[in-house]
């Protein structure tokens, strides 16, 4: 912004798109990040212990499977019923109590000692995990400015991805000096110190808070003034919130000819999370059920959440040159090619299966920000929790689907292959429904054309006769 600006009145956003980002912004985005990359850890937990939790409680694989979806379960639960409550009651408020609740029942799951403790406390993990995606993302959007939302976006979705990728590393170190219960201990401590740090230093939706307060809220000003300095903040008053919506949030969703969108993003997260949750779970197990190591089982899962990190980066930067939507067609179906390479890499050592792990975790992963990023470009800021939160609420029901079917295909003696494959059918079919979107979008892009061709060529008329 220039001197001069000072003297004109912006809109909030406006004003962003006009100013580069600045340290607040920053730290903004750095909260966030660091508060995915403790969710990230905490979903990625239970893979990490499975084969020595198994061996403890006595858990056969259908047992573990269900163990994997209580979390699940409850993420689903979480998503769609907490995310709409953050859009009405402020989404740091509910961040801080999902990160809270997340980390008590974490050292509740370190202190289980049959099935049904364990499931219950891991029910309980997810229900709170399951608003903290949505909201952190939805906050980190607001603030960045329109050009850089979608590179934004997936770049502190990476915190997911830094989560699970620390926490093989982590996991190891800890279970050989603290046992599997270590893991639990330490995720459920860290979850707890950073709900404090979101409590005292993360700033409320400023969306929110103009809904609330109307447009003299002093909390958004507040803001404003950390973001923009005194001058600039001065010509944001009063602020103008973007527009409200009637009735349920959820209903938004469809609003405006959005419903074949909706559904789209709803089937591509759905199928995305099933491949996903699939190998996290199981890559473990069945390392180990190949003649692997704990470490290198450990390292193989470690691989494909360091490949999501590479995915978000080599996707977000060719989705600031073609369209996204294209990109993450193409990503998928490379995505599923590696996941159906998994299983013949498993008895060719470890180089061999690190790298089939690191593509599908490129193309699965960076495949997962993506999708976040285009949701939250697809839905109007009062209902960006909403929007999100359904979408990975109905994710999470392919992540439930995952871990579940592959323990009884298992169980029923189907080939391991068999069971992986079905994580490529999934990444096929979301390939296909990204497709179907990206073909959406062009037909709303010449719609677009068309009417601002027509729009011109009236104008042009009214001008001739007058």
């Amino acid at each position: 912004m220039t001197q001069n600006d000072s003297d004109v009145v912006f809109s909030f956003e406006s004003a962003l798109d006009r100013k580069s980002i600045g340290r607040y912004q920053f730290f903004i985005f750095f909260l966030c990040f660091i508060c995915l990359v403790f969710d990230g850890y905490d979903a990625y937990a239970m893979a990490y212990v499975a084969p020595l939790l198994r061996v403890d409680l006595a858990l056969n694989h259908s047992s573990i499977g269900q163990a994997f979806s209580a979390s699940l379960v409850g993420m689903f639960v979480g998503a769609i019923v907490l995310s709409p409550i953050a859009d009405i009651l402020g989404r740091r408020k509910v961040t801080v109590a999902a990160l809270l609740v997340s980390g008590l029942s974490m050292l509740a799951s370190a202190k289980a000692q049959i099935f049904g403790e364990l499931f219950i406390a891991r029910a309980l993990t997810g229900f709170g995990l399951g608003v903290i995606l949505p909201n952190a993302l939805s906050i980190c959007a607001e603030f960045a400015p329109s050009k850089r939302r979608f590179l934004t976006v997936m770049l502190v979705s990476l915190g997911m991805s830094a989560g699970g990728a620390i926490g093989g590393p982590v996991a190891a170190l800890l279970i050989s000096s603290s046992g599997w219960r270590g893991v639990f201990v330490a995720g459920g401590l860290a979850s707890i110190m950073v709900a404090f740090c979101m409590a005292f230093w993360m700033p409320e939706s400023l969306n929110f808070l103009i809904r609330r307060e109307g447009n003299l809220s002093t909390s958004a000003q507040r803001i404003a003034v950390k973001v923009f300095g005194p001058g600039i903040a001065a010509s944001l008053t009063p602020f103008s919130a973007p527009a409200s919506t009637k009735g349920a949030p959820f209903l938004e969703l469809f609003a405006h000819r959005r419903t074949l969108q909706t559904l789209c993003i709803w089937a591509i997260a759905f199928c995305n999370l099933l491949c996903l949750y699939l190998l996290a779970s199981w890559l473990p197990i069945l390392c180990q059920e190949a003649g692997l190591g704990y470490r290198d089982a450990a390292l193989a899962t470690s691989v494909m959440q360091i490949g999501g990190l590479a995915g978000v980066l080599l996707l977000g930067s060719l989705a600031r040159r073609t369209n996204p939507k294209l990109v993450l067609l193409v990503g998928y179906v490379i995505g599923a090619a590696a996941i159906y390479a998994v299983v013949p890499t498993l008895h060719m050592g470890i180089g061999p299966l690190a790298v089939a792990t690191f593509v599908a975790g490129t193309s699965i992963i960076g495949g997962q920000a993506g999708i976040q990023a285009v949701g939250l470009d697809l839905y109007p800021q009062a209902v960006h929790s909403t929007g999100m939160g359904w979408a990975l609420g109905v994710g999470r029901l392919g992540s439930v689907c995952g871990p579940i079917l592959a323990g009884e295909l298992m169980m029923r003696g189907l080939s391991t292959q068999s069971v992986v494959n079905l994580g490529a059918i999934a990444a096929l079919i979301g390939g296909i429904s990204t497709g179907f979107l990206f073909l959406l979008d062009i037909r709303l892009r010449r719609n677009q054309r068309v009417t601002t061709v027509t729009e011109n060529n009236q104008r042009a008329m009214i001008r001739t006769h007058t």
